[in-house]
């Protein structure tokens, strides 16, 4: 007794997708069944080469029966599990032939870890300059230094990080590339005097509203990465060491001066140190992440001012 393939049944990690098996027989009589996917072909090529491994197991050999009832045939290739189901008394001219592709439930993929950013994002923060005593008051005889630190930014961007896996996700040795821009806004009239062997200022004679200090630099970090997961959620910590140079040093002023505006940009080093390197440490929770960092390096050079260290503290507002 004759009997028709009425469904293939396909278990793998796809969707599913039909074909016409009317068409099929017709295009197998023109000896083009080899070529022939179906009406709706895929955009997978993953996908598209698993048909093609499919199409000439199930249809190169076509199967006949003799059993009084259903027959299902077992096709295993790699991870996907094929059942070609044989039914007898069902109609010959039936034209449809449904493949449905479904998740082989046998095995489970194994799911890869987060990888954590300890580095990599972009980062807001505020500075602050400490005295040898870690406060944040001013040194005698250097007012002028004191910031308004609720204008005094810091903006990061780190856009390259490379990871050494010690243990995985859990310790990891991290490095990479960022560039750093730091606002340093004053809260006196003072402007600091450019070309000169110390750092010194003078009265401005004028109600500054804006006076301060801009630095770009270029920096790269040598960072421990703790993670205590592997699922994005886990509590992650950063800390290590900043190395950076100071590429640009600007004295931006804004005031007015007989009723007229006046707006002006100083390119001047200032005395401001070029090389540094500052300690950094960061703890988060997914793509929370707050950091802290303390330049070891005084922020002058040395014997050109008092030692002031900057402080910086904020948080990642974008992770790459």
């Amino acid at each position: 007794m004759k009997t028709i393939i009425t469904s293939i049944i396909i278990l793998s990690s796809f969707g599913s997708f039909a074909i016409n098996y009317g068409d099929f027989l017709s295009a197998k009589e023109q000896g083009k069944a080899d070529l022939f996917l179906g009406e709706q072909e895929s955009e997978e090529p993953e996908l598209e080469s698993l048909i093609a491994q499919y199409r000439f197991l199930a249809f190169s050999n076509p199967m006949t029966k003799n059993s009084t009832g259903p027959d299902t045939n077992k096709i295993r290739i790699n991870n996907t599990l094929i059942l070609i189901i044989d039914e007898e008394g069902k109609d010959e001219d039936s034209d449809s032939l449904i493949v449905d592709i479904k998740k082989d439930t046998s095995k489970t993929e194994e799911k890869k870890d987060y990888s954590f950013n300890n580095w990599g994002g972009m980062y807001l923060g505020v500075n602050m300059l400490l005295n040898d005593q870690m406060s944040i008051a001013p040194v005698k005889g250097y007012e002028y230094l004191e910031l308004k630190p609720a204008s005094s930014i810091h903006f990061q961007v780190n856009a390259f990080q490379k990871d050494f896996k010690i243990a995985g996700e859990y310790l990891k040795l991290v490095t990479g590339l960022g560039i750093d821009y730091r606002q340093f806004s004053f809260e006196q009239d003072f402007t600091l005097l450019p070309g000169t062997d110390s750092v010194l200022a003078a009265p401005a004679g004028v109600n500054f509203k804006r006076n301060k200090l801009t630095t770009w630099s270029v920096r790269g970090p040598l960072l421990l990465g703790f993670n205590l997961g592997k699922k994005k959620n886990t509590l992650h910590m950063t800390a290590g060491v900043i190395g950076e140079y100071r590429m640009g040093m600007n004295l931006n002023q804004k005031f007015e001066l007989n009723d007229e505006k006046h707006k002006i940009d100083y390119k001047n080093p200032y005395n401001v140190n070029r090389w540094n390197a500052s300690a950094v440490a960061g703890i988060g929770i997914g793509d929370v992440y707050l950091y802290g960092e303390y330049q070891l390096t005084s922020f002058f050079e040395k014997d050109l001012a008092p030692a002031v260290q900057p402080v910086t503290l904020g948080l990642r507002i974008i992770n790459f």
